[in-house]
This record gives structure tokens, C-alpha cells and sequence, in this order.
């Protein structure tokens, strides 16, 4: 129960590849918990799965948190593309300003001093995260992601993982196929 209500269901927090659609890794939890506190540990997992390192890695708001940008930069050597919650009297605006402060000491407001946040690059960017929306959206429609009707957490995190393995192999079929029509 938060704030006197009670919540019922799961969240899926999932790592996929905005260029080739395959989810790399996921974690499944109760609905009640935030998003912020499993970046990192999802991070840490595909880290030591996959024999490469991703350039940028981009997420949605509800990962907007100081430590996990200095995870991105300093452990990843990555670049975050994450916005911001809600504007804050220190986030940059459109008009040109100088600003004079290390960028790497605030992140979260100014992000990185390759793509600092606001940019036409850091826009660009972020608008890569439609295909994981995308990807998102069509396993909660084909393959019943959010509709499972299950409270057991291991049930439910079978189902998704069966349902993300479908997934992958589906964007690999795919991928072969138009790959070996000439």
C-alpha cells in the first residue's frame, strides 16, 4: 500500500537495442516499486552478459536520477539520454547562455559535455527510444504482456521472458529473411 491505496500487477524494466529491436535484459517487478532503483543493477547484469558496451544509453523519465547518469559516464563510459521529471529552475532553455560550472558535477541538469542536454544531438537521440515504445507495444498486444492475469512474480516473469524470447526470435527471423531475399 502507498499513500493508502493498494497497487496490484508488475512492471517489466527491460534493456533493448534501439537498432536491432532485441531485448538484451529485463527485470520484472511489483508494480509499487519505482523505476529509478533497478537502472543500475539492469545495467550491471547486461554488462557482464554482453561482450560489448552500447555508446548511448537512453531511458525514459522515470530513470531521471544522479546517480544513474554518473553510472552511465563513469562506469559505462556511455553517454545518458535521460529527461528530466519535470523542469526544474535549473534546466537549460533554448536561448543561448553561458554557463560556467563543470558539467560532469551536475549530469542530470546539464548532461554530458559531447551531447549536453537540449541539443539537437540529445534530441535525436532520445527520439531513437520510439522503437523500444514500439517494442513495448506490440508484445503488450501480441503477446499479452500486460494483460497476464496471474499474482504469483514468477509466473508472471515466466510469461515475459517466454514472451521476449518469442520476440527476439521473431526480429531474427525477420532480420535473416529480408537479409537473404535478393
Amino acid at each position: 500500500a502507498k499513500h493508502g491505496k493498494h497497487y496490484y500487477g508488475h512492471k517489466v524494466h527491460t534493456l533493448v537495442d534501439s537498432v536491432s529491436n532485441l531485448v538484451m535484459g529485463l527485470f520484472v517487478s511489483t508494480s509499487r516499486l519505482n523505476d529509478n532503483p533497478l537502472f543500475i543493477p539492469l545495467l550491471k547484469v547486461i554488462d557482464t552478459i554482453v561482450q560489448f558496451r552500447f555508446k548511448k544509453y537512453a531511458a525514459d523519465k522515470g530513470y531521471d536520477d544522479k546517480d544513474n547518469y554518473h553510472f552511465v559516464v563513469d562506469d559505462l563510459k556511455a553517454e545518458p539520454v535521460i529527461p528530466h521529471r519535470e523542469e526544474t529552475k535549473t534546466s537549460p532553455s533554448q536561448a543561448y547562455k553561458t554557463f560556467k560550472l563543470q558539467i560532469k558535477d551536475n549530469l542530470r541538469i546539464y548532461g554530458t559535455p559531447t551531447t549536453p542536454k537540449g541539443s539537437f544531438q540529445w534530441k535525436d537521440d532520445f527520439k531513437k527510444r520510439t522503437s523500444v515504445e514500439r517494442v513495448f507495444s506490440d508484445n503488450k498486444r501480441v503477446r499479452q504482456v500486460a494483460s497476464f492475469l496471474n499474482f504469483n512474480l514468477s509466473a508472471i516473469f515466466t510469461h515475459i521472458v517466454v514472451a521476449f524470447v518469442a520476440h527476439n526470435l521473431t526480429v531474427i527471423f525477420d532480420h535473416f529473411r529480408d537479409t537473404l531475399r535478393l
